[in-house]
């Protein structure tokens, strides 16, 4: 009789150590899943860093492209193109949706646009929203500081062909000189080389939080798995200590139940060897 009340003990421990082992699967699933979405968000930073840095770059090109076509053929629409650039870049216009795509090549003699405008926001001031760290915001704004230089440059170089009539051919070289000569090249290379610089860094920073998210994602995993082995051994173990507590199995056990229930306390009820001192043995039946 002394095995039962010490087997009630061990059973319970059991279902007590099984149920937190279950609480504590829940709960390493749920940071795992939340590991995982850091991966994604992870590397959507990273993507995002790298976009804005290249619409940053693809601005500059683009100004220069507008401003020698528009000094070499006098259409308006290249300057259009030009201060339009400029406003979206500085937070005046509204910004393209998916800006960072190919758009200014999309742009036709029909001023056609590729896609619909969205919101109004500096570049800058998106690329602060996204997350950079104070030294990578440095060199982007370096850069927008160099490029703003360069649009200075440019502009003079559009006034010259707009306000010499009298020269207007002599003026039209002196601007083409001016859009390749050795300053514009220097000024164009001050704005790529913190944006280089900005690159290195990002990629360096957003590398290593992808990485660092896979590794702890990993090691969640490795628990989780961990915790779901257990989870099942302490069933097992459940299972056969239950069967040992009640000498039999539970519709066994149940049986006997319904047996006596119905007042039936004559028939002999069968015990297997060994399992004497169970509950089917002793001839009650814990509950």
């Amino acid at each position: 009789m002394k095995f039962l009340p010490s087997s009630l003990s061990h059973h319970n421990l059991l279902l007590g150590i099984s149920l937190t082992g279950f609480l504590c699967l829940v709960a390493t699933f749920f940071i795992y899943v939340d590991a995982e979405k850091n991966i994604g968000q992870a590397n959507i930073s990273r993507h995002q860093a790298i976009l804005l840095a290249d619409e940053l770059r693809q601005s500059s090109d683009d100004l220069t492209r507008m401003v020698r076509t528009y000094v070499a053929t006098g259409d308006l629409r290249y300057k259009r193109n030009f201060e339009e650039i400029l406003a979206i870049r500085n937070g005046i216009s509204a910004r393209p949706s998916e800006y960072h795509n190919i758009y200014w090549d999309l742009v036709l003699t029909d001023d056609v646009r590729p896609r619909p405008t969205g919101e109004v926001l500096p570049l800058l001031e998106k690329m602060r929203q996204t997350g950079f760290s104070v030294i990578e915001l440095e060199k982007l704004a370096e850069a927008k500081t160099q490029s703003d230089a360069l649009a200075r440059i440019e502009e003079r170089a559009m006034k010259l062909i707009e306000f010499g009539a009298d020269n207007y051919e002599a003026n039209r070289q002196s601007a083409i000189t001016m859009l390749h000569d050795e300053i514009y090249h220097r000024t164009k290379a001050a704005i790529m080389l913190p944006i280089a610089d900005f690159i290195t860094m990002t990629d360096k920073r957003t590398r290593f939080d992808v990485e660092t998210a896979e590794h702890h994602a990993q090691v969640m995993r490795a628990i989780f798995l961990f915790f779901s082995a257990m989870q099942g051994a302490l069933l097992f173990t459940l299972y056969r200590s239950r069967r040992r507590l009640l000498g039999t199995s539970v519709d066994g056990a149940y049986a006997v139940i319904k047996r006596i229930g119905g007042g039936d306390l004559a028939t002999p009820i069968p015990v297997a060897k060994g399992a004497e001192d169970t509950g089917v043995g002793v001839g009650v039946v814990p509950i």
